[in-house]
C-alpha cells in the first residue's frame, strides 16, 4: 500500500544493507520490480534500478489518472466513487 517513491526509498535502504543479495544492476532491477502488484505489468528492458523507479513513478501515475484502485479484496473501483463513500461519513 505504499506509493512508489515511499517503496523506493525502503527498497534502496534495504538494499544498501544487503548489498549481497543484488550484485549486479539486473537483479536490482528485478527485486525493485518483483515489489509490485500485476497492475505494473512486467518491467521490461530496464537496464537500470534508476530507469525501473522512473518507469514505476510512471505506471502509478497512470493508474492513478485512470482512476482505478483496489479495495481491501483486490478488486479493482474507480478513485471517485472510493472518495464520494468516505466524504458520507464524515460530518
Amino acid at each position: 500500500r505504499m506509493n512508489v517513491n515511499d517503496y523506493a526509498a525502503s527498497f534502496t535502504e534495504k538494499m544498501n544493507l544487503a548489498l549481497y543479495l543484488v550484485p549486479n544492476e539486473l537483479s536490482k532491477v528485478n527485486m525493485f520490480a518483483n515489489g509490485f502488484p500485476p497492475d505494473f505489468g512486467p518491467m521490461v528492458k530496464i537496464a537500470s534500478l534508476k530507469d525501473a523507479i522512473w518507469s514505476a513513478r510512471n505506471v502509478e501515475t497512470q493508474i492513478r489518472e485512470n482512476g482505478l484502485e483496489k479495495d481491501e479484496n483486490g478488486e479493482k473501483r474507480k478513485l471517485k466513487e472510493t472518495l464520494k463513500s468516505h466524504k458520507k461519513g464524515r460530518l
